[in-house]
């Protein structure tokens, strides 16, 4: 037998067949995660924190978080200031770059395909010249 080259998912030929079977399962499911992408976009951070009169910020539940706003928390962290004080950081997911996503996988970022519809940069049309036959006498 041949000396095959490994990659991670093993000899090639399964390295194909993972990529076919990774990229049918997003086919098959597109419009579920294009569903989560633009809710994750469309979540605000008072979904996730709210804050009292006296401007504590406290982070919400996790069952009193509405829609995707679990899935738009990209990260939560409690860490002490220098001074004592306990701080409560809270991330949500970059929303301009899941909106980009949704743009080119929908193809709004797509230059148009028709060059039939625009317009010539110099409005020339160019004919080549007619021709005339005649005899010499």
């Amino acid at each position: 037998m041949p000396d095959q080259k490994r990659t991670k998912f093993g000899p090639p030929t399964m390295a194909l067949a993972q990529r076919t079977k990774h990229s049918s399962l997003i086919a098959e499911n597109k419009e579920e995660i294009a569903a989560m992408l633009l809710g994750m976009t469309s979540v605000p951070i008072t979904d996730v924190v709210q804050w009292t009169s006296d401007g504590r910020m406290l982070v919400k539940s996790s069952d009193d978080l509405q829609g995707f706003a679990a899935h738009a928390i990209k990260k939560i962290r409690q860490v002490t200031d220098k001074d004592g004080n306990l701080v409560i950081e809270v991330e949500l997911v970059d929303k301009v770059q899941l909106m980009r996503i949704l743009a080119k996988a929908s193809g709004l970022l797509d230059p148009p395909k028709d060059d039939e519809d625009r317009p010539s940069i110099l409005g020339i049309n160019i004919k080549a010249p007619e021709t005339m036959e005649y005899e010499e006498r």
